[in-house]
């Protein structure tokens, strides 16, 4: 499993930045599902020859299939994560200026640092894998209090000296940001109740992640080009802000009808 992963990251690597000097975005799209037909081939070659001699070739087809289609899935949700990090970059820049961007950035970069260190995605993945359907749904709701009890004091901070902090660090020239941060920072409370794409991971239904990542990526680039025209730099954060909870809203109903 381990060389699995190296392999991986070696194909992500080679593949994906090579294309991506030659043919820019387009060429790092093709990288990425170059790079996973490649491992696909590779994990094939290895079930096979590991297991063939201990089990039916019916048995074994069924293996690679569902190993294949459960990583399938989860790297399209990756992928679909990964444009969804450039798009609001691409169109600020096209629709607005670097100005503008450098001002988003900043934010962002303060939000997506405090989502990782307020998130208890990671501590709890572990428990939903084993919980069952019963447990799982019996503890969320704990979940998301304990989660929601950790942002708050963070979404207050950011509001009274998200100021201090942005002059502090980039200096007085990234002041603005201070007005994206503040609209920002309700994606810290938003994330709180994000843990159904997790479950549904740990579960071995990554494509619902997908589907999920899917609604997320169209909803937010339309949105981008819709509401950056009318509030500009703010709208990008309106946009992301819409999407997350739409997002949310989808992995909800799938959470409810499908477990």
């Amino acid at each position: 499993y381990r060389n699995i992963l190296i392999l991986e990251g070696i194909l992500k690597f080679v593949i994906i930045i090579s294309l991506s000097i030659v043919f820019f975005l387009p060429g790092s799209i093709m990288g990425f599902f170059l790079s996973y037909l490649l491992m696909f081939i590779f994990l094939f070659v290895f079930l096979k020859n590991r297991f063939e001699s201990k089990a039916t070739i019916y048995d074994l087809n069924i293996k690679i299939n569902e190993i294949l289609r459960y990583m399938f899935f989860l790297n399209i949700s990756l992928a679909f994560h990964s444009m969804y990090a450039w798009i609001d970059s691409i169109i600020i820049a096209i629709m607005l200026d670097v100005k503008n961007l450098s001002f988003y950035r900043v934010a962002q970069t303060f939000i997506s640092a405090l989502i990782v260190v307020s998130s208890l995605h990671m501590i709890f993945s572990p428990r939903f894998s084993t919980w069952s359907i019963d447990e799982i749904k019996k503890n969320l709701p704990k979940i998301f209090s304990i989660n929601l009890i950790l942002v708050l004091p963070i979404v207050l901070v950011i509001n009274l000296y998200g100021e201090q902090l942005i002059t502090f660090i980039y200096g007085k020239t990234y002041m603005y940001s201070y007005e994206l941060l503040k609209i920002f920072s309700l994606l810290l409370i938003i994330n709180c109740f994000s843990y159904f794409t997790t479950v549904f991971d740990m579960k071995g239904r990554s494509e619902y992640t997908a589907i999920v990542s899917s609604v997320m990526l169209i909803s937010n680039t339309i949105l981008d080009v819709f509401l950056i025209s009318i509030y500009g730099v703010i709208g990008a954060i309106y946009a992301t802000l819409i999407s997350w909870f739409l997002s949310l809203i989808v992995a909800t109903f799938i959470f409810i009808k499908k477990f």
